[in-house]
């Protein structure tokens, strides 16, 4: 019975031994998520750890070295060729590799919460598992690869003997560019001497019809404005003759406003004299024969009567003032009212004579235009044949010229691709089979 009972209590004490707490689960699991996909902690120990928390806020710190391994075999990309990746182990399935770290464990809203510093003992080279390759590929060593180099050098002979190819059709379409373009510009030259020729032609007849009808209008117009201005002088003479009345009539009204101004500021002066020597008489008057007080209280009143004497004689000066810049006022609108008048009347003589002069002129301008247009129209549709046929003999160059230089861009643009296929992959080459 008491061996019964040592068998069963050791187990116990075993599984509790196995359990970790779970800050330290935590712990564990945070470093399984810290890895990279497809990779997995094979082992972990705890090399010292310690509670630096309290018991309502616990806080657990680990040192701890551990193992990891991928789950599978993991690959990388070293180049292409023919389409096809290539492919190399950077590390075989569960192949170990160390590392150490810290761990700080803190319970937060009651779950753990970990931080954690890492180190690895060697450099890894992760990789991907070999599903993650969706493209073709082969693995660096295999037969398919093997195949694969054979295949791409047999292949790069023959890039280099079509590139050489490639080159010496290249250099034949550019001595024919070169060819066309001189006999397609000579052909094009021909061709824009002839119009110009026609068009010199054209400009010279145009130049000359519109010679004569220009010094026809000139003559008509000279004639014409001689004929006004003899119109608008006679115009302008009665014109002057009354305003000279005008201005003269208010020149004269002018003087008499200026003289009445005169005499109402000659009055003003006298008065406001006359009213300040009555009052130096009559306060000196009462400073010889009054007391101080007395005096004073007659000067503060005698000052008042002064001044009211000054106020009474400026408002009846400002009222005569008034009215004769009122009176000014009328005449003046009346000179500017007569005045405008006359002008308005000379104006509307000088306009009728215009616009009938205007008339005939256009009526001269529009013949001469009517013959112009014609003889336009007819050099303009012999012009523009011409040019259409130019037009076309170059928009058939550009095509000949166009068409040859796409097929000179689509040969060096296929050289340039070969060429740049070949030096990829030659180095590629040099790397993998050197």
């Amino acid at each position: 019975m008491k061996f019964l009972l040592t068998f069963i209590l050791i187990p116990m004490l075993w599984l509790t031994a196995c359990s970790d707490a779970p800050q330290l689960a935590a712990v564990k699991q945070q470093l399984q998520t810290e890895l990279p996909e497809h990779w997995q902690v094979t082992s972990f120990n705890v090399e010292a750890e310690q509670e630096t928390g309290t018991k309502v806020s616990p806080v657990w710190q680990y040192r701890f070295n551990a193992e990891i391994a991928p789950k599978e075999t993991m690959h990388r990309r070293i180049g292409r060729l023919q389409d096809v990746d290539i492919l190399e182990v950077t590390q075989k399935k569960n192949e170990k590799f160390k590392l150490n770290g810290l761990a700080n464990s803190a319970l937060y809203n009651g779950e753990w919460q970990v931080g954690m510093d890492l180190n690895l003992v060697q450099s890894i080279s992760f990789g991907m598992p070999l599903s993650r390759f969706t493209d073709k590929h082969v693995i660096s060593g295999s037969s398919d690869y093997k195949k694969l180099l054979k295949t791409a050098k047999a292949a790069q002979q023959k890039i280099e003997q079509q590139i050489a190819t490639d080159e010496q059709q290249f250099q034949q379409l550019l001595l024919e560019y070169n060819k066309l373009q001189q006999e397609l510009q000579t052909k094009a030259q021909q061709s824009n001497e002839q119009l110009n020729t026609l068009q010199q032609q054209s400009y010279q007849q145009r130049d000359q019809l519109a010679q004569q009808l220009s010094s026809q209008n000139v003559e008509l117009r000279n004639q014409l404005q001689q004929q006004r201005q003899a119109k608008a002088s006679e115009y302008k003479q009665i014109h002057d003759n009354q305003a000279a009345e005008i201005e003269s009539a208010y020149r004269l009204k002018s003087a008499e406003f200026r003289a009445a101004r005169a005499k109402a500021q000659d009055l003003r002066n006298e008065q406001r004299n006359a009213a300040r020597s009555a009052h130096a008489t009559e306060t000196q008057n009462a400073r010889n024969s009054m007391q101080r007080a007395d005096y004073t209280l007659f000067k503060a009143q005698a000052d008042e009567k002064l001044r009211a004497d000054y106020q009474r004689i400026d408002q009846t000066h400002n009222a005569k003032v008034q009215e004769i810049a009122a009176a000014e006022k009328v005449v003046t609108d009346q000179r500017r009212t007569d005045l405008a008048a006359i002008a308005a009347t000379y104006r509307q003589q000088v306009d009728a004579l215009s616009a009938e002069q205007n008339e005939q002129l256009t009526a001269a301008r529009n013949e001469a235009s009517q013959q112009q247009q014609q003889a336009g129209s007819d050099q303009r549709n012999e012009l523009q044949s011409a040019r259409d046929k130019h037009q076309a003999l170059l928009a058939d160059n550009n095509r000949q010229l166009n068409e040859l230089r796409q097929r000179i861009d689509q040969l060096q643009r296929r050289i340039h691709e070969q060429r740049s296929i070949l030096g990829r992959e030659s180095q590629l080459l040099a790397q993998l089979d050197p």
